[in-house]
């Protein structure tokens, strides 16, 4: 099909060639461009008229604010007119008034200086207002010289004539006539015409008639010239009379001829002009000439109210409302043109959005089709030519999808295994070594790379750690050295975990043709990471636990032995074989009643552990003692799977405790308490008869004759003879009494819980029988007796144990002294040995 070739005009085609290189979504915004720019020309072209009608109405507004000004100026000048002929003539009254008139007159062309200043745009007027000031200049000057009546009075009127055609001049710079608007027109004719005559013909006879009647005189020639200003007075008023009726007809809620300043006016100028008619035929003249210059001045005045408070503000409102009006116009044009734009844009984003919708549609299609989603088809909704290029895509989806469908089932199967198999499958070729073809889970274990094609086997050895490269290069080379004959395995670290503890496993093989020859070597990658480290904790727990120097046992739920390590057997005397299958019970001492195993049992259920010291039996059958830990280990669902209990041998450490103890509180000879434990004894024992109100005996004995056995048959024998003479002496006492040695052949004897003191008798007597027995020796037998001391507790006094030996120690003595081999009782009320 051959493209399509404007044969228009050559503009035409290089529009449509411009646009060829535009994308569709660019050609609509150039369009849409185009249209708002012309939207904001037709914007430009109305503000720029309403701005044109403003800047017109503001100069009107601005003109007639100067008329009014020059009007008053204009006034004013024709009183100092009037008042400086009237002077002139005789009227000392009138030159009183003078300088005021002159001050007036000053204050006018102020004013009207100021409001040319505000107004930029009569800018044009500046060269003739000097011309009009320096006439009114002239008229001023004229008061202060000595020029004649006459004189001032026509230079005063040429500066009056000047500031007539000014105020023209500004109705003509200012365009204020320049309307469609009758009243608007006959209102500012008015003010800038009508008006201003009035008041100079009014004022022009008011101060000629004035002066001529203060002269006296009148010829011919005055009643003449008085005549003449008469009628002119008559004529301009008419003019006046017809523009405030056509402004009354057209505008009748504004002004009218029954207004009472129109009224006003009207009668003041009759007034004056009928004065001046008579007093130019009647001598003496019916007024003073004060009284009709006043009359004319309030004429004068009612003009300038007229013009201010009636014509002037509504010159002013209607120019405004006019204004207003061009406002609303351009609004309502702006709205219209607004809503045609809003509306041509709706219906260019409807086209748009059809054809963007249809050209999307089929773009999407292609996008998806061509990604592999062989069953996309697309729906255009437009019944236009995209419509039928949608069908003839959908026909051509059938076609290519028929031929495909087959090998693309096949692929993704393939696909499928490939990336669902828990290892990554690999190509390398076998004479590069580069890989040809990895599989699409290479990422998810090898981490982010281009797996896709890689390059070469560098890139391969990339996903290694750095410290196991060279080996799989090595290998690799090796292998492809002999021949490629046989596996190559190996276990390597990966390199995108920094900590290098992702282990894989790679195993390489080669594929031959029937010739033998390698086609291509396979090869798979899998993670083994976990049982590397399972492999490295279990050979780590293995290493602690066949090392451990603490004794390990391990039993099931139900307390079976399922493991024990060797220390365990050096400790416990059973073998590792023997103990698998027992129960801890085995081990038991019976030293721990049933309380103690149940506390124990509830600590580790509840805790979860349980921490102590324990006696248990060794297989000789001895006792020994142990520190042990039993813990609990549990599944991640909390049930219990085993018990682990950790134990040491502490039964050196409990003998050296138990040696500890006995040096501190025995007698390391005889075995007997020493004096440490013998002041715990007293202490309890002097307690308990405190509590209980019965007496305690505390016995001193010294051995008579032990030093002679000592000296004739030497330490040793005497050491026997000790400890012989203390074994008798505690078998003959009750267990809860106490038999001490304090040193040498001295010992003491509590006895405790006593009724009366007649109680220590037998006592006594079977200690005398004790210690009189004669001791065999290795080359002898000797004989020793003894003498004893006893004192009881209470007495009469508070007693301290400390005195209480003493007093026993004394009363042993005395038994020394009597013979020996006897014994004697302190009296603790005689303070004497009974």
């Amino acid at each position: 099909m051959s493209p399509f070739k404007p044969t228009f005009y050559a503009p035409f085609a290089f529009i449509v060639s411009c646009l060829d290189r535009l994308s569709f979504r660019w050609k609509f915004a150039t369009v849409a461009v185009v249209f708002a720019v012309a939207a904001a020309g037709f914007l430009h072209q109305i503000y720029a008229h309403y701005r044109a009608q403003a800047v017109v109405a503001e100069r009107a507004i601005g003109g007639l604010g100067l008329v009014r000004d020059s009007l008053a100026l204009m006034i004013e000048l024709q009183l100092q007119r009037g008042v400086t002929f009237t002077a002139r003539k005789g009227g000392d009254d009138f030159t009183a008034r003078l300088p005021q008139q002159k001050a007036a007159v000053r204050s006018g062309i102020e004013r009207v200086e100021a409001a040319l200043v505000r107004l930029d745009s009569l800018t044009a007027l500046h060269p003739r207002w000097a011309s009009v000031r320096a006439g009114i200049e002239r008229a001023i000057h004229s008061t202060e010289d000595q020029s004649s009546a006459q004189s001032s009075f026509d230079t005063h009127t040429a500066a009056v004539n000047e500031l007539l055609a000014w105020i023209m001049d500004i109705g003509d710079e200012a365009g204020i006539t320049a309307t469609s608007n009758p009243a608007l027109y006959h209102l500012n004719l008015a003010q800038i015409r009508s008006l201003p005559s009035l008041v100079e013909s009014l004022a022009n006879l008011s101060g000629y008639a004035t002066g001529t009647l203060l002269a006296g005189g009148r010829d011919a020639g005055i009643t003449s010239e008085l005549a003449g200003r008469v009628s002119a007075v008559d004529i301009v008023e008419g003019h006046t009379h017809n523009r405030i009726d056509r402004i009354s007809r057209l505008l009748p809620d504004s002004l009218h001829m029954d207004d009472p300043v129109v009224r006003e006016l009207h009668d003041a100028i009759r007034y004056v002009r009928n004065t001046t008619r008579s007093s130019t035929y009647l001598s003496p003249a019916p007024v003073e000439a004060a009284d009709l210059f006043d009359v004319a001045t309030q004429a004068i005045d009612a003009a300038t109210r007229l013009h201010v408070d009636h014509l002037y503000p509504r010159s002013v409102a209607m120019i405004e409302a006019g204004l207003a009006d061009v406002r609303r116009t351009m609004i309502a044009d702006v709205l219209v043109l607004m809503s045609f734009f809003v509306i041509i844009s709706t219906l260019f984003a409807a086209i748009y959005t059809s054809i963007r919708r249809s050209v999307n549609t089929i773009n999407e299609g292609s996008a998806l089709f061509a990604a592999g989603d062989l069953s996309i088809r697309v729906q255009v909704q437009s019944q236009d030519e995209f419509r039928h290029l949608g069908e003839q895509f959908n026909a051509m989806a059938d076609e290519i999808a028929s031929l495909v469908e087959a090998q693309r089932a096949q692929a993704q199967r393939l696909s499928g295994l490939l990336r669902n198999t828990p290892s990554v499958v690999f190509a390398l070729d076998p004479h590069t070594l580069n890989c040809t073809f990895i599989s699409p889970n290479a990422e998810a274990l090898l981490g982010p790379a281009d797996h896709a094609a890689p390059p070469d086997l560098e890139h391969l050895l990339g996903s290694i750690h750095p410290k196991d490269r060279a080996t799989l290069r090595d290998g690799l080379l090796a292998w492809r050295d002999r021949g490629f004959v046989g596996m190559l395995s190996g276990t390597y670290r990966l390199a995108h975990d920094a900590a290098g503890q992702k282990w894989v496993e790679l195993h390489h093989n080669a594929v031959l043709d029937d010739a033998g020859t390698v086609l291509e070597i396979v090869g798979s990658c899998t993670d083994i990471t976990e049982l590397h480290h399972a492999h490295t904790q279990l050979e780590l727990a293995a290493s602690v636990f066949s090392g451990a120097r603490e004794g390990i046992i391990i039993t099931d739920p139900q307390g079976c032995i399922v493991e024990a390590n060797a220390a365990c057997s050096d400790i416990i005397g059973w073998s590792r074989d023997e103990l698998l299958g027992e129960n801890p019970r085995l081990f038991k001492s019976g030293r721990h009643n049933p309380a103690f195993y149940e506390a124990m049992w509830r600590s580790v259920k509840d805790n979860g552990y349980w921490e102590g010291e324990i006696w248990n039996r060794h297989k000789s059958g001895r006792d020994y003692a142990e520190l042990l830990t039993i813990g609990t280990v549990r599944s991640p669902s909390g049930e219990v799977l085993h018990h682990v209990g950790l134990f040491s041998d502490i039964t050196p450490q409990k003998e050296a405790e138990e040696r500890l103890r006995k040096l501190a509180h025995f007698d390391p000879l005889t075995g007997l308490p020493n004096r440490t434990l013998l002041a715990d004894r007293m202490e309890q024992a002097l307690l308990q008869s405190r509590r209980s109100s019965r007496l305690v005996a505390v016995a001193l004995i010294d051995l008579d004759g032990f030093k002679a056995v000592n000296d004739l048959h030497g330490h040793d024998a005497g050491d026997v003879l000790l400890k012989t003479v203390s074994q008798r002496m505690t078998e003959s006492l009750r267990a809860e009494d106490t038999v001490a040695r304090l040193g040498g052949d001295e010992f003491v004897v509590v006895m405790s819980a006593l009724d009366s003191r007649s109680d220590i008798e037998q006592p006594i007597a079977r200690l005398l029988a004790a210690i009189n027995q004669p001791v065999a020796l290795e080359n002898a037998t000797v004989k020793v007796s003894g003498s004893i001391g006893v004192a009881f507790y209470p007495q009469r006094e508070p007693i301290a144990p400390d005195q209480l030996m003493r007093q026993a120690d004394q009363a042993m003595y005395i038994a020394k002294q009597a013979g020996k081999n006897q014994c004697q009782v302190f009296d603790d009320n005689l303070g004497l040995v009974s």
